[in-house]
């Protein structure tokens, strides 16, 4: 089994990735991280100080960490490893998306288009990508003064986007997610006890996915889903149309 834990910053996945294995011992981090690339990151506020190549541009410090992200999950893709991320390659997607909408000439078009056909990829090899998003009732994680709260809030509304195709929008969901034994998105959120809780609606006590008859995607709007549902987004959710718009 294969889980990423993806959402924008200080949203509590470290956090949740220490429950998540209390829970279920038999998971475990990934031994290497992109943060070992050692690669310019945005606005990274946590790892300042580490040495960085700060003469490699924006385009290809994406590309090489989505490339990383990509082969890592491939090779564990043996099912004998029992895995847990604190990002997945939707992660690399959604600063990609910010970076060519608010930095000038940072990513081009031939890149975006790669960006979109490794991440379709990559979901081939995940079994559940569990999102974190930001919820202003819930959210209790101190946020330290160098994190951009503008990017960070900007980040989770393209990732509630991206999410929300799964259910919402086949033809813009086909453009990133595998067409066949794709991971399953589900939303985690709420207070730490409360997103192990989650996490037990789709896994069994040994840490595998229970049966799709037995499992409720819970998400941030408070949604109680079956996870074979067609689901329908609410008023108040980001719209597709809203990424075509605004992150173009």
């Amino acid at each position: 089994m294969i889980i990423a834990c993806t959402g924008t910053k200080k949203v509590g996945k470290s956090t949740l990735i220490e429950d998540f294995i209390e829970r279920w011992p038999k998971y475990k981090k990934p031994e290497k991280s992109y943060r070992d690339l050692k690669l310019p990151l945005i606005n990274d506020g946590e790892d300042r100080g580490r040495e960085r190549d700060e003469t490699i541009s924006h385009e290809e410090s994406q590309r090489r960490i989505l490339d990383f992200m990509l082969e890592d999950v491939k090779a564990n893709y043996d099912r004998t490893n029992n895995i847990i991320h604190d990002h997945s390659t939707l992660d690399n997607l959604a600063y990609t998306i910010w970076l060519r909408r608010n930095v000038v000439d940072a990513i081009s078009d031939d890149f975006m288009v790669e960006s979109f056909a490794k991440v379709k990829e990559s979901t081939h090899y995940y079994d559940i990508i569990a999102f974190v998003p930001v919820v202003d009732d819930w959210d209790d994680f101190p946020i330290p003064e160098e994190v951009d709260k503008t990017q960070r809030s900007e980040i989770d509304e393209i990732l509630k986007i991206l999410i929300s195709a799964f259910h919402s929008n086949e033809d813009f969901k086909a453009d990133f997610w595998a067409e066949k034994e794709a991971a399953l998105p589900i939303e985690i959120y709420g207070p730490r006890d409360a997103r192990i809780l989650m996490f037990e609606t789709y896994l069994d006590d040994d840490g595998g996915i229970r049966e799709k008859e037995g499992a409720t995607i819970l998400d941030a709007y408070g949604r109680g889903i079956s996870s074979k549902d067609n689901v329908k987004i609410d008023e108040e959710a980001p719209r597709i149309e809203d990424f075509e718009k605004n992150y173009e």
